[in-house]
């Protein structure tokens, strides 16, 4: 019964973060003009307080959410996964990362096609604006290692200050994409929310079958 209720609230979770993207999507899709006049103002914003501190910093943040990086951040996960028979985080992980968000992604940004902002981009960007691929993978990323230690966090100050590492990581790896003008803020609300909605419903079946691989050892 304990596990059925955790599913639910989980899976209720997953629907509100899709239904807020797909309203969010609709929008965006046939009312551009109208998001505009929030994402518009605050792009304008960004460029009045760029400096070449911050550029730097922002630059260097969000080369944690390019392919690359994170191809070798989850290999370097997997290989200490699979070292310590955690064979079912590992699927998750790549589940999510490889598949979810990599190829997942970049079929969804066609159905929306959006342009990218019209304000300076610090760094290169290609294909479309929504949503955006880097927060998406943020949040699966480290929403699905936040999950992970979830078991270990009790009476532990290392693990949660781990956890607050992972949610403050992915809310940079978000703001700099802002930052350095290559996505409007809705195109980051969109990724976060895509990617908390799939988080949350898979959640639940990966402590099903996390309990089954202990029971199995």
């Amino acid at each position: 019964m304990k596990n059925s209720t955790m599913r639910l609230y989980w899976h209720f979770a997953s629907v509100i973060c899709l239904t807020l993207f797909m309203i969010l999507g609709y929008i965006v899709k046939f009312y551009e003009s109208t998001v505009l006049r929030i994402d518009q103002p605050i792009m304008d914003w960004i460029v009045t307080i760029r400096s070449s501190y911050m550029t730097s910093f922002f630059t260097w943040i969000t080369k944690f959410g390019n392919t690359l990086s994170v191809v070798f951040i989850v290999l370097a996960i997997v290989v200490l996964l699979w070292k310590s028979q955690r064979k079912v985080e590992c699927y998750w992980l790549v589940l999510n990362t490889a598949i979810i968000s990599g190829v997942g992604n970049y079929l969804i940004k066609f159905l929306y096609s959006r342009e990218r902002p019209g304000i300076e981009h610090l760094v290169s960007a290609s294909h479309y604006s929504f949503p955006s691929g880097h927060a998406m993978i943020s949040i699966l990323l480290w929403g699905t290692v936040f999950l992970m230690l979830l078991p270990y966090a009790k009476g532990s100050w290392k693990i949660k200050a781990l956890q607050i590492f992972c949610v403050i990581f992915a809310l940079l790896i978000g703001m700099s994409r802002n930052y350095l003008g290559v996505h409007y803020p809705s195109d980051i609300l969109g990724g976060y929310l895509l990617g908390a909605s799939w988080l949350c419903f898979s959640y639940p079946h990966f402590v099903k079958y996390r309990l089954l691989q202990v029971f199995n050892q």
